[in-house]
């Protein structure tokens, strides 16, 4: 398994583990108490207007597979 499978964390942001997401690169435990407690998240807009997700961090996550579940 290469260093960048290693990385990658596809998760479902509305329904992953607190645990879960801690696996995901750039987020925080801040990061992660925001998107849990900002559950459902029903749009990326609605990510992007968390504090500490701008549009780069946004991307990051929709890069490395991170969804909304049905939403998306």
């Amino acid at each position: 398994m290469s260093a960048r499978e290693d990385e990658a964390h596809p998760v479902d942001l509305n329904s992953a583990t607190p645990e879960e997401l801690a696996t995901v690169g750039g987020l925080g435990p801040e990061r992660v108490r925001r998107l849990v407690e900002a559950r459902p998240l029903e749009s990326w807009a609605q990510v992007r207007g968390l504090a500490g997700f701008g549009g780069e961090a946004v991307s990051a996550l929709q890069s490395d597979g991170a969804s909304l579940g049905d939403t998306t």
